[in-house]
C-alpha cells in the first residue's frame, strides 16, 4: 500500500504547487490550498516518504501519529468542504464552520488516551489494535465524522452538472463508501466473528475508496482553478476590446470608475457607456467592434441577468 500512499502523495504535492500562485493572487483560493496542504501532511504520516516509526518516536513510539494523521485528515476535509461552498456560491465561513472538526476531533482523541497499550508503533494502528475498545470506538467517531464532513461537500455539488461537481461527488461518494466498509470490518474483526484472512482483504477495500477519492476532490478544485484563470482571461480581453473602441472615438477611459478592470461589471458599464454614445449619436461601430459589442451584450445577458433585468 506504501506505493499507493506515495502516489496519492506526489498527485497532492503537484496540485499544492500548481495553486501556489492563485494562493497568492485570490483570498478565495487560500481555503483550497489549506486543504491540499493538510491532506499532504495527512498522507506523509501513513509513511510514504518518511517511514512511521521515525515521525512516531519523536511523538513518543506510541502510535500517536495515528491520532495526528486522524486530525490531519479531519481538518483537511473541512477545508475542502469550505472551499467546495465558495466555489457553489454559498460563501464559506470557516470562523462559523471551524467548531465542527474541533468537536469531532475531541471526540476520537479521548477513548485514543484511554487505551492503555497503543505502543509500539505500527502500520494501520486502528486495524491492528481493533480489538482494544477504546481505539475502536476512536476509529468509529474519526470515520463518522469525516463522513460527515464529506457528506456536505457531496451535498454542496448536488445539482450542479459541471465535471468539477462531479468529481466532487464522485470522490465524496468514494470516500463515504470507503469509511462505511473501513467501519463494518473493523466491527467484525473487533468482534473476531469474520475470518481473519477475508477481514485482511475487506480492509483495502478503504484504502481502494478512499484515497481516490481523495485524488477526485483535489481534481476537482484543479478544475474550478482552471476554469477560473480561463474566465478571467476572456473576460480581461473582452474588456479590453470594448476599451479599444472608447479609446478610438475619444471616450473617458472607466478605468478610474471601476474597481476591477477586469470583472463581468467591467464589461456592463463598457457596454452601456458605448450604447450611450451610439444613441447620442458620438459613436460609430466598424462591423467587426457591432459584433463585439453585440457578443458582448448576449454573454453579459446571459452572465448578469439581474442586472440587464434592472437596467431595462
Amino acid at each position: 500500500m506504501r506505493y499507493l500512499y506515495l502516489g496519492v502523495f506526489v498527485v497532492l504535492i503537484a496540485v499544492l504547487i500548481a495553486r501556489i500562485p492563485a494562493a497568492v493572487r485570490n483570498r478565495e483560493s487560500w481555503m483550497t490550498w489549506l486543504a491540499v496542504l493538510l491532506a499532504c501532511l495527512a498522507i506523509m504520516t501513513l509513511g510514504p516518504v518518511i517511514p512511521i516509526e521515525v515521525l512516531d518516536s519523536g511523538l513518543g513510539g506510541t502510535n500517536i501519529v495515528w491520532l495526528v494523521q486522524c486530525v490531519l485528515a479531519t481538518f483537511a476535509f473541512w477545508a475542502f468542504a469550505e472551499a467546495a461552498k465558495a466555489i457553489d456560491g454559498i460563501g464559506a465561513h470557516p470562523l462559523r464552520t471551524i467548531p465542527v472538526p474541533v468537536l469531532g476531533c475531541a471526540l476520537f482523541t479521548l477513548p485514543f488516551f484511554l487505551s492503555r497499550n497503543r505502543g509500539p508503533t505500527v502500520e494501520h494502528f486502528s486495524r491492528v489494535h481493533a480489538y482494544d475498545p477504546a481505539i475502536y470506538v476512536s476509529a468509529l467517531i474519526y470515520m463518522a465524522g469525516l463522513c460527515w464532513i464529506v457528506g456536505g461537500i457531496v451535498r454542496a455539488s448536488r445539482g450542479h452538472t459541471a465535471p468539477g461537481h462531479r468529481l466532487f461527488r464522485t470522490g465524496g461518494l468514494a470516500i463515504i463508501g470507503g469509511c462505511i466498509v473501513e467501519a463494518i470490518t473493523m466491527t467484525v474483526d473487533h468482534l473476531r466473528i469474520g475470518n481473519p484472512a477475508l477481514v485482511h482483504i475487506a480492509y483495502w477495500g478503504f484504502d481502494v475508496l478512499f484515497y481516490p477519492g481523495v485524488i477526485l476532490i483535489a481534481s476537482g478544485m484543479v478544475y474550478f482553478s482552471i476554469r477560473r484563470i480561463s474566465r478571467a482571461r476572456r473576460i480581461r480581453r473582452r474588456a479590453d476590446g470594448l476599451r479599444k473602441i472608447i479609446t478610438r472615438n475619444g471616450l473617458p477611459s472607466l478605468d478610474d470608475e471601476v474597481g476591477h478592470p477586469a470583472d463581468t461589471y467591467t464589461v456592463y458599464s463598457l457596454l452601456i457607456r458605448i450604447n450611450d454614445h451610439r444613441i447620442l449619436g458620438n459613436l460609430t461601430l466598424s462591423p467587426i467592434e457591432a459584433t463585439l459589442v453585440a457578443d458582448s451584450e448576449v454573454w453579459v445577458e446571459a452572465d448578469l441577468p439581474q442586472m440587464i433585468e434592472a437596467a431595462g
